[in-house]
């Protein structure tokens, strides 16, 4: 089965002329995190991402950021996959002290 997110977060990296830390959560951190994870999973049709308070100012001012983030979302619009759901830290529920526990996903070379 193709993995949606891994195809979505592929394309965004080819696009970026500069390195960026991305906060994946959701079906999408499920299906890139863990091994043999659920089909369902990867068959999310979008990526959502946290954007840290403390960085806020530098993702907003990031114009390869968004540029980068249309270029996918036109990319992928005949297949229904997309990624616009970007929310601050404080429009979705985290445990204490949730940045300190990030995991990264060095096993798909971002």
């Amino acid at each position: 089965m193709l993995n949606n997110p891994l195809r979505i977060l592929q394309a965004l990296d080819g696009y970026l002329t500069s390195p960026f830390e991305l906060i994946v959560y959701g079906r999408s951190a499920l299906a890139l995190g863990y091994p043999n994870a659920p089909d369902e999973f990867a068959a999310t049709m979008d990526v959502d991402a946290i954007l840290p308070s403390k960085d806020l100012q530098a993702i907003e001012e990031n114009d390869d950021f968004w540029e980068a983030q249309d270029k996918v979302n036109t990319q992928f619009s005949d297949a229904g996959l997309y990624f616009t759901h970007l929310f601050e830290e404080k429009q979705v529920i985290l445990s204490p002290q949730w940045y300190t526990r990030i995991v990264p996903l060095t096993a798909f070379g971002f």
